[in-house]
């Protein structure tokens, strides 16, 4: 593919595809020049959406991929993407050789009955000794990886399990920080408002997150 910058976004499937209308699906956008600063030219291939949904899946209960990570040991991207399968909550791992074709495994990732739809999956590797972030594709000795999701039922894979923030948060991500070499946590928290209003959220100040050391390997 060719080394060049890759922002991911909802794409907007057209209306008809799905009974009840439009939905969002992965798509990719492609920067368009370089050397422009902060990278404000980009464009959208017609390639997209680039994932979608297996056949009897709402494509709206189908969305939110992580950031893509490469092996070189197999020369893949992959990432995971959270959905459902009836009631039972379910992230799927996709992978990719060119980052424009990707292929879905036959198995999930990770699964939990009665969770309902999965959201926002986060996975990324932590590191067992020290306070440093590490990328995305890191493995392997002294190093463990956290997947966490958003779920709308109540459940011991969930909201009765283990929880790594509190409050009223919901939609994290995070990304990595190679400048820092930090782990940056993005979310949004709901907010007071007109009960008429159909999205009632603000973002939140970034926070920067590690592991204690002892709680690291107790619970990751």
């Amino acid at each position: 593919m060719g080394k060049r910058e890759v922002v991911r976004q909802g794409s907007m499937t057209p209306a008809g595809r799905m009974a009840w209308g439009n939905v969002k699906l992965p798509a990719w956008l492609w920067e368009t020049n370089l050397s422009v600063p902060f990278l404000r030219d980009w464009t959208k291939p017609d390639h997209n959406p680039v994932i979608d949904p297996d056949s009897g899946v709402n494509a709206s209960a189908f969305r939110d991929p992580t950031t893509a990570w490469y092996t070189p040991h197999n020369e893949h991207w992959s990432l995971v993407v959270g959905t459902r399968r009836g009631s039972r909550g379910v992230v799927v791992l996709c992978k990719s050789k060119d980052f424009l074709k990707w292929t879905k495994a036959k198995h999930p990732l990770h699964s939990g009955k009665g969770t309902g739809m999965w959201e926002c999956p986060d996975l990324h590797p932590v590191a067992l000794e020290g306070n440093q972030g590490l990328d995305t594709g890191v493995s392997g000795a002294g190093v463990k990886h956290l997947f966490k999701y958003i779920s709308d039922a109540n459940s011991m894979d969930d909201r009765n399990g283990l929880r790594y923030d509190y409050d009223n948060f919901y939609a994290s991500k995070s990304f990595y920080d190679p400048g820092k070499k930090r782990r940056i946590l993005w979310e949004v928290a709901h907010r007071s408002g007109h009960p008429g209003l159909a999205f009632r959220g603000i973002a939140n100040p970034l926070r920067e997150r590690h592991h204690e050391d002892k709680q690291a390997k107790k619970n990751v």
